[in-house]
């Protein structure tokens, strides 16, 4: 049966450029420099893309936490959090599931072969190779092996399946348009938590703070995941026709913002500044851009004043026990690379090993049982230099392709190479904003992160010179 073209795609409905393919062959959106045309060859396949979408709004939704009647715990995240965590992380994984099943069975009767494509797949899979080997040095072999079985297999399996299934403009499109709105809905969450939380709040952490549910009731994920999410909205207000659209591209902007401030997260700030200074730098119109980023820094600023006090603690490190306590697992991390500097001590086992590199009783003790918070700390310390040198190597090689895409595109005359440079100079600003996250974050498995960087090479397949314009 002749795969069907995807018939609903928000990013068409909402006013975009670029013409609907007319070729409708068996290939990717390709990008012919020599021709400076979009060469169309290949459809997604449909059920596939709804599938992941599907993932996509599960895996953002948590749609239990909109139940009526829902308990409210008055402290801590464990009951609420784990209930919610059960029922999304059931729903994502069947739609996951479902769409590998239906792009296993597009390329079977087709005669394909699953594409690996680009050195991040080969990369993504001897991250994966590397944890598993590593099993029989780990302080707890059964438990790595079980998070290696599942957890980063999973990762390996959501990344071929992203650059399997995104194969042409349309979808990058409809898919960055489904992180938008899916997106609002936990911000939307966060942010009635915030204004009425006898109603709406579902967990406090440890300072007070508010976040949501589950996955993103810890208020620093919360807001790191605006972080990611703003370029993406801020790549697509200059490839949108109508003002409507970008006024509503604007307001997603302002919702993700005023979220991330009001979940007091100093990285998330550090890293919003660092976004703006590099997009504002890299931009032709470097004093107009810096001019608005002045003006929405000093709204928020109006709009949240507590963000700036947090802001402050930053110089005052050694009085906050939550900066102190980072700075005590980065050290038992390094401890740890300093005692296994090849096979480190275990993929995910770094609670498991923090007994016997933290001996305090005081009040850190409960650091006895937590992650590094630094996405590349807990590379080499759990998986070894070599696991440090993979992770780092999968971040560089995104961070340069989307880079060259951008570079190589910007100046193209064809409406469609023009939105595939903004969609690349936005997929670079969401990367950059993974590396400054994982200084304190440990992300290093994180779904999203590498999610993002799929799409990169989705973008690179979909750029690649035509036989054409090779010749």
């Amino acid at each position: 049966m002749r795969d069907l073209p995807i018939r609903f795609n928000p990013a068409r409905v909402i006013g975009y450029r670029g013409r609907r393919p007319r070729s409708t062959r068996a290939s990717a959106d390709v990008y012919d420099p020599g021709a400076s045309t979009l060469i169309t060859e290949e459809q997604t396949p449909s059920i596939a893309y709804f599938f992941l979408l599907a993932f996509v709004f599960f895996s953002f939704a948590q749609l239990a936490a909109w139940l009526p009647g829902h308990p409210k715990p008055h402290s801590g995240m464990a009951p609420t959090g784990l209930s919610l965590l059960a029922v999304q992380m059931r729903l994502s994984l069947l739609s996951s599931v479902l769409a590998m099943a239906c792009i296993v069975f597009h390329k079977f009767t087709r005669g394909q072969m699953i594409l690996f494509a680009g050195p991040q797949v080969y990369l993504m899979g001897a991250f994966v190779l590397l944890g598993l080997a590593l099993v029989p040095f780990s302080v707890h072999p059964t438990y790595s092996l079980k998070f290696v079985l599942s957890d980063m297999v999973k990762l390996f399996l959501l990344f071929l399946l992203v650059t399997n299934v995104v194969r042409n403009l349309a979808s990058v499109r409809g898919f960055l348009w489904a992180l938008l709105l899916c997106g609002c809905i936990p911000a939307v969450g966060a942010l009635l938590a915030n204004l009425w939380p006898d109603q709406f709040a579902l967990s406090r952490d440890a300072s007070g703070r508010i976040g949501w549910a589950s996955y993103f009731g810890n208020p620093n994920r919360l807001a790191q995941t605006m972080c990611q999410l703003i370029p993406v909205a801020l790549c697509l207000i200059p490839l949108a026709r109508s003002y409507a659209v970008k006024v509503l591209l604007a307001g997603l902007i302002g919702l993700f913002l005023l979220v991330m401030l009001l979940m007091f997260s100093r990285i998330a700030m550090i890293t919003m500044v660092m976004v703006a200074l590099v997009y504002c730098v890299s931009s032709r119109h470097k004093i107009r851009n810096l001019t608005v980023v002045g003006v929405i820094g000093l709204c928020s600023i109006a709009a949240v004043p507590g963000a700036v006090s947090r802001a402050k603690t930053i110089a005052t490190y050694e009085q906050d026990a939550s900066a102190m306590g980072r700075i005590y697992l980065w050290r038992a991390g390094l401890a740890m690379v300093a005692r296994h500097p090849l096979t480190g001590i275990g993929v995910d086992a770094f609670p498991l090993a923090m007994a016997d590199y933290f001996a305090s009783r005081g009040p850190h003790a409960r650091l006895r049982w937590m992650w590094p918070h630094n996405a590349y700390i807990q590379a080499v310390a759990e998986m070894g230099i070599f696991g440090l040198l993979t992770f780092v190597g999968l971040l560089w090689v995104s961070l340069r392709d989307a880079r060259r895409l951008h570079k190589r595109l910007s100046d193209a005359s064809d409406p469609p190479a023009q939105e595939l440079a903004m969609l690349a100079r936005g997929l670079f600003l969401a990367m950059i904003a993974n590396c400054i996250i994982g200084l304190t974050s440990h992300i290093a498995y994180d779904w999203t992160l590498h999610m993002y960087g799929a799409l990169i090479v989705c973008l690179k397949q979909i750029a690649r010179p035509s036989a054409a314009g090779e010749a």
